[in-house]
């Protein structure tokens, strides 16, 4: 399912690109990780496929997950032991 994330409070962004970003490239997102500063504030990095990475100052956790169309179709699934 194709999703849109928003991140809000964001007071600086850098970003790592290991390989050549095109239009036409897809980023996977596969995790995030937070680094404390103090009780609120820190930062956060994405994590991407193909070892990208986008790392945000924030004053604070504020995030937005939204599902932005229809589930598609796939001849893999995951499979998790219970």
């Amino acid at each position: 399912r194709r999703s849109g994330l928003r991140i809000n409070a964001v007071l600086a962004a850098r970003r790592k690109h290991p390989k050549p970003v095109t239009p036409d490239t897809i980023l996977s997102l596969l995790a995030l990780q937070f680094e404390a500063r103090d009780e609120l504030s820190g930062t956060l990095t994405l994590l991407f496929s193909g070892g990208h990475a986008i790392a945000l100052d924030v004053e604070t956790i504020d995030l937005q997950l939204d599902d932005l169309g229809p589930v598609w179709g796939t001849q893999r699934e995951p499979a998790h032991d219970p």
